[in-house]
């Protein structure tokens, strides 16, 4: 049944694969078109050519394409597990959770409208599943210790601005709902608006993600110091050479007392064969999934990437 069910998540998660590169309205077709060697720096067009692509295989009815990376991996916690939220929803039970565990993610979205302003502003819609499945924990029947639920919506607006070799590729702002679809002491949820500013400087990527909670009245509120531990910005960077890419996550409440918290991630990708590509990822800190967003974790896995940023 397990064997059957990773089958099923890797077939799943390369679907998008074929849509996978993300591509930029300023690309002409002639550039689209070209080969490496025919472009002056074909690391200028990644951004542009992964929304333009994007945009043309979303024109199709019910096209879905790859949003944030999508992968499997096999995490193993450095640091122990949190059994607290569980066992305060289930008084009196022996919370098992071992510490080698799978972890995927699946991420989709489809275009709604485009072109809102000229040649840009395109309304997109998203889909984000991020679970953690205790695998090999036959003891307890290899459940899902937790899976986070991310729907979102947003507008992208592309531009190409230079700054010397700095170059502004476009803006996203969005409203996001993340949830772990859970009741009782084991219930976490919040809801954002965002803004995402892409920058590029020949073939490292970055981009800078601040965002504001949408307040929740304290009875309904499952998690009411979240922002204390994940903080109200994300920071990402990729850098390619060859066939392998390195990437970092970082976030921050920006304290500067003993309630400074956050987490960095590291993503190491290399190539194995055609689109698949192995993949290890280390993190460190609050907020890997919703029902640890206050407790610190360390963990390192590896596995297999589908679908990158890029």
């Amino acid at each position: 049944m397990r064997i059957c069910l990773l089958l099923w998540m890797l077939a799943l998660m390369m679907t998008p694969l074929s849509a996978g590169a993300e591509t930029s309205i300023s690309a002409t077709d002639a550039e689209l078109s070209a080969t490496p060697s025919e472009l002056s720096n074909p690391a200028d067009l990644r951004i542009d050519e992964r929304r333009q692509t994007d945009k043309k295989l979303a024109q199709h009815p019910l096209s879905l394409v790859s949003h944030k990376p999508n992968y499997l991996i096999g995490s193993y916690y450095l640091s122990k597990p949190q059994t607290a939220p569980f066992e305060a929803q289930f008084p009196g039970n022996d919370i098992t959770i071992e510490p080698l565990e799978l972890k995927f993610q699946l991420s989709l979205k489809t275009l709604l409208i485009s072109n809102l302003l000229g040649q840009t502003g395109d309304l997109w819609v998203g889909y984000t599943n991020r679970s953690f499945w205790q695998a090999f924990n036959s003891k307890r029947s290899s459940p899902f210790r937790e899976t986070n639920h991310e729907p979102e919506a947003w507008f992208d607006f592309a531009t190409d601005r230079t700054l010397g070799d700095l170059r502004f590729k476009g803006l996203n702002l969005g409203m996001v709902h993340q949830s772990n679809g859970q009741w009782g002491a084991v219930s976490r949820s919040w809801n954002r608006i965002y803004s995402l500013f892409m920058f590029q400087r020949k073939s490292l990527y970055f981009a800078f993600k601040p965002w504001w909670r949408i307040p929740e009245s304290r009875v309904d509120d499952d998690n009411p110091d979240i922002e204390k531990y994940l903080g109200n910005f994300e920071f990402y960077a990729l850098k390619e050479w060859k066939d392998q890419t390195l990437g970092i996550m970082l976030r921050n409440n920006l304290r500067l007392n003993q309630d400074n918290h956050g987490a960095v991630q590291l993503d190491y990708t290399f190539s194995l064969h055609n689109q698949l590509r192995g993949y290890i990822q280390w993190f460190y800190g609050y907020g890997e999934s919703l029902i640890d967003y206050n407790h610190e974790v360390n963990t390192l896995g590896i596995g297999l990437m589908l679908s990158n940023w890029l």
